[in-house]
C-alpha cells in the first residue's frame, strides 16, 4: 500500500511538472507571433533588477525518546518575512516584472508573484487573484497560488491556470448588536484582502473599505468597525476565504477559451477541476476527512449592436463529488442573462441568474445554491440638472426570498443646493418570518466655498412576522451633516440624526470627526459618536491617535479608545471600557535613550467606578553607552490582569501579575579584556484554586488562593585574551526559583554553575577550544531528585569541539560535550551540536542543532534554530 501511495505521489508529481512546463512552451511559443499589446525593446537588451530583503527564523524541539525532561516542550515555531520585488526584460521581448513577500502573519501582497509579458501572451507564477473574464459562476474572484497564462492570435485569446487555493471562499451574514464589534468570523485565520464587507438593511448592502470604515485581524478573525456601531436592524454580510488546514490540500485547474468577432460579440468555452489530493489517506479515514471533487464547465458569449443593445450570457454545469471514496455526485446548472441598452438620454438594464440545487459555484459569487436572481434598472436622464433611476430585484434562495424595488430623483443644478429623492421597498421572507420595509428618503445639500452641508429627512416602515406575532413600527428620520473643503492639514465633519418610531422607540445619533496635521511630525485626529436609544440604552464611542515628534531625539505616538455602554450587562447598569496604547521615546544625548511603553485596558461600572476587568502593563527601558566600551540597558517589565466574577463584581475570580527586571552591562576597557553582567528578577502572582472539605457530608468547596514564582538569575563572564591566538572565558552563574502556595511547603531550588572556555587559535581558517562546566543545584526536582527540599546533585560537563572560518564570511562551530551527574542523583547526558554562520555583504545565516542523550532518565531530544536575513 505504502508503495503504491508513493508511486501515485511521484507520478502526480511529474504530471504537475509536465503541465507547468507545456503552459511555459506555449507561452513562449505564441509571444512569437504578431500582436500590440506589450512594446518590445528595439535593442534586444536582457536586464534584470532584484531589490529586496529576507529574514527568515525556525525554531524546533523535538522528543526523539524516553520522557521529556522539565522545562522541555516540543514545539516548532517559524517566523519570517520576505520582500523582494524583481523587474526586468529578456532580449528586449519579454518583459519580467515579479515580486516575492512572505511573512507568518498575513500581509498585503504576501505571497510569490511573478508575471512574464510578451506581445500577446502573459504568465502569472505564485500567488494571484483569478477569474476567467466574461464568466461568473466557473471562476470569479478566487485567491490562488500556481501558474496562470493568457495568450492571444488574432480573434482568440486562451485562458489557463493550474493552482492550490491559498483559501477556501467562506460568507456569512451577521446580525447587528449595536456595537462596533468585534464580529468573529467562523473559519481562521483569513487570507489578506479576501474579504467583502457590506453592510446596510436587507438587500440594499452598501460595501464599506478597510482602514476608513473597518479593521479586521486576519490571525483572529475579527472585525471591527470604527467610526459607528451596527445597529439591530442592519445585516453585515462578508465574504472571505480562510486559510485551510488539517490534512487535505486541493488542487484547481481549468481553461477559459474567447473567440472574438471584431467588436460585435464574442463565444468562450471553460472548464475548471478542484480536487483534494489525498495524501496517503485511506477509505478508514474518511471518518474524520472527506476529500471531495468538483468540475465545472460553461460557455459564455455577447453580442453587441453598439449602444443600443448589448446582451452576454453563461451557462454552466457543474458535478460535485462530496466524498473521493464514494461514488456520491451532486449535478446542477447555473444560467446567466444580461443586457444593457442606450436609447436617447434612457439607460436600461436587466439580469436573470439561476443556480440550480446541485451547482456549486468555484470562487466568491455572493449567491449560494437553489438560486433564482433577477432585477431590471433604468435612468432617464431628460435635461442636465435631473436624473431619474429606478431599480428592481427579486432574489429566491433556499429559504429565503427577498424582494426589492428602488426609485431615485436627483436634481443637482450648478451652483445651487442639490436635491434628491429616494424611494425603497424590501419584501423579505424566511420559514417562519417575514419582514417588510417601505423608506421614502430626501437629501439636500449644498457645496461651498470652504464647508460641505447636507440634509436630510426619511420616513422608514418595518413590520416584522413571527409566526402568530406581528411587530410594526415607522420610522422618521431627520438629520444633517456639515464638513469641512479644500483643507489639506485641518479637516472636521458634523453629523447628527434624530430617529423617532412609532413604538414610542427613538433613537439620537450624532458624530464628529476632527483630523489635524501641521507637518510630517505631528498628526492629531479623533472621533466620537453618541446613541441614544430609549429602549436598548446608550452607547458613546471617542477614538484618539496622535503622533508627535517635535525633536529628533523625543518622538511619541499612540491611540486611546473609550467605549461607553448602558445595556445588558449587570442589569442597565452603565459599563465603560478604555484600551489604550502609547511609546514614548527619549533620547537627549547620543549616549542615552529612554522608552516607556503603557498599555491598558479597562472596563468598570460608570456609576461608582467600580472595575469589573483590569489589564495594565508598562515596560521601562533605558539604554546608555558612555563610551565605546561601556554599555548599559535596563528594562522593568509588569504586567497585572485582573477580572471578577461575570454575575457579581465583588467577588475576584483572577489576578495574575507578573514583574520582570532584566539589566546587562558590558565592560571593555582593554583590547583584550571584557566583562557581561547580566541580572533578571521575575516574580510572578497569580490566583490557585484549592479544595478544602467543609464537613464529612458536604461536598468539597473551592478556595481561591495566592501562588507565587520567584525567579532570580544573576550571570557574569569575563573575557581574557591571554595571548594573540587564545582566549579564556570564565563565568558564573546563580539561579534561586521558588514556588509556593498558602498552606504548602514551597518548592525551592538554587542553582551555582561555573564556566571555564579555552580557544586556542591554530591558524586563521582554524581553532579548536576545550570548555568544562561546574554546577552545584540544591532542591526539589520532581524530574530527577523528587520532593526531597534537601537533595543535592553536582553536575560536571567538559567538552571540546574546533572552529573553521572562511575569512570572516563563513563560520562553523562543531562540539561535544557530556553532563556527569552525581550526589542525591546519578544521570549522563551527551550533547552535539552544530553551528554555522555564513555573513556576507547583503546574506546573513546562522543556523544550530543541538542534539541531547541522557541516561537515568533516559531521554533523546532534538533542538534547531535558523534564521537568514537577505538584503538586496
Amino acid at each position: 500500500m505504502d508503495l503504491e501511495i508513493k508511486h501515485h505521489r511521484k507520478m502526480k508529481i511529474k504530471k504537475n511538472l509536465s503541465v507547468y512546463f507545456c503552459i511555459l512552451i506555449l507561452l513562449i511559443y505564441i509571444s512569437s507571433l504578431s500582436g500590440e499589446s506589450f512594446a518590445p525593446d528595439s535593442s534586444g537588451a536582457t536586464y534584470i533588477n532584484i531589490t529586496g530583503r529576507r529574514s527568515f527564523s525556525f525554531n524546533a524541539k523535538y522528543l526523539l525518546g524516553g520522557n521529556a525532561p522539565p522545562g522541555f516542550y516540543p514545539m516548532s515555531i517559524r517566523d519570517d518575512y520576505l520582500d523582494i520585488k524583481v523587474k526586468g526584460r529578456l532580449k528586449g521581448k519579454i518583459g519580467i516584472e515579479g515580486s516575492v513577500v512572505d511573512s507568518k502573519y498575513p500581509v498585503e501582497g504576501s505571497g510569490l508573484a511573478f508575471i512574464l509579458r510578451g506581445s500577446n501572451f502573459e504568465a502569472h507564477f505564485g500567488d494571484y487573484d483569478a477569474g476567467f473574464e466574461g464568466t461568473e459562476f466557473v471562476l470569479k474572484d478566487r485567491s490562488l497560488t500556481g501558474v496562470k497564462g493568457k495568450a492571444g492570435y488574432k480573434n482568440i485569446e486562451v485562458e489557463g491556470l493550474y493552482s492550490v487555493p491559498r483559501g477556501q471562499t467562506q460568507r456569512m451574514r451577521i446580525q447587528g448588536d449595536g456595537t462596533q464589534g468585534p464580529f468573529q468570523l467562523e473559519y481562521i485565520p483569513v487570507v489578506y484582502g479576501s474579504e467583502r464587507v457590506k453592510v446596510g438593511r436587507g438587500l440594499a448592502l452598501a460595501e464599506i473599505k478597510k482602514g476608513i470604515d473597518y479593521e479586521i485581524d486576519y490571525m483572529n478573525g475579527t472585525i471591527t468597525f470604527l467610526k459607528r456601531v451596527i445597529k439591530v436592524e442592519e445585516t453585515l454580510e462578508i465574504e472571505y476565504e480562510s486559510q485551510p488546514g488539517g490534512a487535505l490540500k486541493s488542487s484547481l485547474w481549468g481553461l477559459h477559451s474567447t473567440v472574438k468577432a471584431n467588436e460585435r460579440g464574442h463565444f468562450g468555452v471553460s472548464y475548471l477541476e478542484e480536487k483534494d489530493r489525498l495524501g496517503g489517506l485511506s477509505p478508514s479515514d474518511t471518518i474524520e476527512f472527506k476529500p471531495s471533487g468538483q468540475k465545472i464547465a460553461g460557455i459564455d458569449g455577447g453580442v453587441s449592436f453598439g449602444e443600443l443593445l448589448k446582451i452576454n450570457s453563461e451557462v454552466c454545469g457543474s458535478q460535485r463529488r462530496p466524498n473521493l471514496f464514494t461514488n456520491e455526485r451532486n449535478k446542477g446548472y447555473a444560467y446567466r442573462l444580461e443586457t444593457e441598452s442606450k436609447i436617447s438620454e434612457v439607460d436600461l438594464s436587466s439580469y436573470f441568474k439561476r443556480i440550480e440545487p446541485g451547482f456549486e459555484p468555484i470562487g466568491k459569487t455572493g449567491y449560494g445554491s437553489n438560486t433564482i436572481d433577477w432585477g431590471l434598472d433604468g435612468s432617464y436622464k431628460p435635461v442636465e440638472p435631473l436624473t431619474l433611476s429606478s431599480s428592481f430585484r427579486n432574489l429566491r434562495e433556499k429559504e429565503r426570498k427577498e424582494i426589492d424595488r428602488s426609485g431615485d430623483i436627483d436634481f443637482s443644478p450648478e451652483g445651487l443646493f442639490s436635491l434628491n429623492y429616494g424611494y425603497i421597498q424590501e419584501d423579505e421572507t424566511e420559514v417562519s418570518s417575514k419582514r417588510l420595509r417601505k423608506a421614502h428618503t430626501g437629501r439636500l445639500n449644498k457645496e461651498l466655498k470652504y464647508v460641505r452641508i447636507g440634509t436630510k429627512y426619511s420616513r422608514d416602515k418595518n413590520t416584522f412576522f413571527n409566526n402568530d406575532s406581528v411587530l410594526s413600527y415607522v420610522s422618521h428620520i431627520v438629520g444633517g451633516d456639515i464638513g469641512t473643503v479644500g483643507f489639506s492639514k485641518v479637516s472636521a465633519s458634523l453629523n447628527a440624526e434624530t430617529d423617532r418610531r412609532s413604538n414610542n422607540q427613538k433613537i439620537n445619533t450624532g458624530g464628529i470627526n476632527l483630523s489635524f496635521t501641521p507637518s510630517s511630525n505631528y498628526a492629531l485626529s479623533s472621533n466620537g459618536t453618541i446613541i441614544k436609544d430609549s429602549k436598548e440604552g446608550e452607547t458613546r464611542m471617542l477614538n484618539f491617535n496622535y503622533r508627535v515628534r517635535p525633536k529628533k531625539y523625543v518622538n511619541s505616538q499612540g491611540k486611546y479608545s473609550i467605549e461607553a455602554l448602558r445595556r445588558g450587562l449587570y442589569s442597565a447598569e452603565p459599563v465603560e471600557t478604555h484600551t489604550g496604547s502609547f511609546r514614548n521615546e527619549l533620547k537627549p544625548h547620543k549616549i542615552f535613550t529612554f522608552i516607556y511603553v503603557p498599555n491598558l485596558k479597562f472596563t468598570r461600572l460608570k456609576k461608582n467606578k467600580m472595575k469589573i476587568y483590569n489589564s495594565l502593563s508598562n515596560q521601562y527601558q533605558t539604554q546608555i553607552r558612555p563610551a565605546k566600551y561601556i554599555s548599559g540597558t535596563y528594562i522593568y517589565e509588569t504586567r497585572k490582569v485582573l477580572s471578577f466574577n461575570e454575575k457579581e463584581p465583588y467577588d475576584k475570580v483572577a489576578d495574575n501579575r507578573n514583574n520582570n527586571k532584566r539589566t546587562e552591562i558590558r565592560l571593555a576597557p582593554l583590547a583584550f579584556i571584557s566583562i557581561t553582567t547580566k541580572y533578571s528578577d521575575e516574580r510572578g502572582k497569580g490566583l490557585y484554586r484549592t479544595f478544602i472539605p467543609q464537613g464529612q457530608d458536604t461536598a468539597a468547596d473551592t478556595l481561591i488562593q495566592y501562588k507565587q514564582e520567584n525567579r532570580f538569575t544573576f550571570d557574569n563572564d569575563l573575557n581574557v585574551r591571554v595571548h594573540r591566538k587564545a582566549t579564556v572565558i570564565l563565568g558564573y552563574t546563580f539561579e534561586n526559583y521558588l514556588f509556593s502556595i498558602p498552606d504548602s511547603t514551597p518548592t525551592r531550588t538554587r542553582k551555582y554553575i561555573f564556566d571555564t572556555r579555552l580557544n586556542q587559535e591554530i591558524n586563521n581558517y582554524l581553532s579548536i577550544y576545550l570548555l568544562s562546566s561546574y554546577e552545584r543545584k540544591r532542591g526539589q526536582d520532581p524530574f530527577i531528585t523528587g520532593q526531597n527540599p534537601d537533595a543535592i546533585v553536582y553536575t560536571f560537563t567538559p567538552g571540546a569541539g574546533f572552529v573553521a572560518r572562511i575569512g570572516n564570511a563563513i563560520t562553523s562551530d562543531i562540539g561535544y560535550k557530556f553532563a556527569k551527574s552525581s550526589g542525591d542523583a546519578f544521570t549522563y547526558k551527551e550533547t552535539f551540536n552544530l553551528t554555522i554562520n555564513i555573513n556576507l555583504k547583503l546574506v546573513t545565516l546562522s543556523m544550530l542543532t543541538e542534539y541531547n542523550k541522557s541516561r537515568d532518565p533516559d531521554y533523546k531530544t532534538l533542538e534547531g534554530s535558523l534564521n537568514l536575513n537577505i538584503m538586496m
